[in-house]
């Protein structure tokens, strides 16, 4: 993104980007309908939901199959996560629950992004399937998120450095969009004003000087998601920490963007609504040089972005879909 002080030109994003891919994690606590003779530990409920899929969803053309992958260690199970099918893994973050309730994280395949009635077929036919079994409990420690990558490569070390700007830019209209809560602050935290390395210098310019001068992907993600003690570097609202070239570094799903901040939902509207606001909001930070000028940082500003950067081929199901008709008054 082009900053007009000073008058260096900076270099181009060039536009050989044929598409998107993206992936969603959803987090509930499960209780299983029925009697008591139903499942009722984790790793029942588990292979329960991926048998029943398998069984009947998982035979149509084109469905993606489920898996169980309650038992396996955190580590290996990410190392080895199959994303061409759903996987039904354990989650111990979110608060307890009532009653037997199961914390459970329901993770997608892969899908294309401009293959819209596909994947949204298949998320409305995951929901009916958890609400037809189970009994799904959300507050705000349930996350929503939503991973996005290139189609066919890695994200460029200049594109990473444009979304930081972005996320930069419009700091305040993102926090605005999402209520702080206590679960925020410790596991979404904003990369801006709740990072102490990008907080703690005065003004937007600095935190933009920081993130041009980085000369490395892990210098960025050093700087966007900041921690002293690097335990923690993913507990931001966006999580940069999966581009890591350091093989040290976690890793969760390897190359992607993950925007965290949306609440847990069995609406599939609410889904979309948020699946196209991360890709969208990626895909304008890369091709709109004129960010600072023409959109200010204010929510207006921010729906302005990204009403007029819509990924190709994507019309149908663009940002302006999910906005009131007066939304820039």
């Amino acid at each position: 993104m082009a900053q007009k002080a000073g008058g260096n030109k900076e270099p181009q994003v060039e536009n050989t980007l044929d598409g998107y891919k993206f992936g969603i994690e959803l987090e509930y606590r499960l209780t299983p309908r029925g009697n008591k003779q139903k499942p009722i530990s984790g790793p029942e409920v588990c292979d329960e939901l991926a048998k029943l899929w398998n069984e009947t969803h998982g035979k149509v053309k084109g469905v993606n199959p489920m898996e169980s992958r309650y038992l396996l260690p955190k580590t290996e199970e990410k190392g080895s996560r199959d994303y061409k099918r759903w996987n039904i893994v354990n989650e111990a973050s979110m608060k307890p629950g009532e009653n037997d309730s199961i914390p459970l994280e329901i993770v997608s395949p892969a899908f294309e992004y401009s293959k819209y009635g596909d994947w949204k077929d298949e998320i409305e036919r995951v929901l009916d399937h958890i609400l037809n079994e189970t009994v799904p409990e959300m507050d705000n420690s349930t996350g929503f998120h939503i991973h996005v990558a290139p189609d066919d490569r890695p994200w460029t070390p200049l594109e990473l450095k444009r979304i930081a700007a972005a996320i930069v830019h419009f700091d305040r209209p993102l926090r605005d969009l999402f209520p702080r809560h206590e679960f925020t602050e410790e596991w979404n935290k904003s990369n801006v004003s709740d990072n102490g390395y990008l907080g703690d210098p005065p003004g937007r310019k600095t935190a933009l000087k920081i993130i041009s001068d980085a000369k490395t992907k892990y210098e960025l993600i050093n700087a966007m998601n900041f921690d002293w003690e690097e335990k923690k570097r993913r507990n931001y609202a966006w999580n940069f920490t999966n581009n890591s070239e350091v093989k040290s570094q976690p890793r969760s799903a390897r190359n992607t963007m993950e925007f965290r901040l949306p609440k847990s939902t069995t609406e599939v509207e609410v889904i979309e609504k948020w699946i196209t606001f991360t890709v969208t909001f990626l895909h304008a930070s890369l091709f709109h040089s004129e960010v600072y000028i023409d959109f200010k940082p204010t929510l207006g500003g921010l729906n302005g972005f990204l009403v007029h950067n819509c990924p190709p081929s994507t019309e149908e199901f663009c940002w302006k879909k999910h906005l009131a008709e007066n939304w820039t008054k």
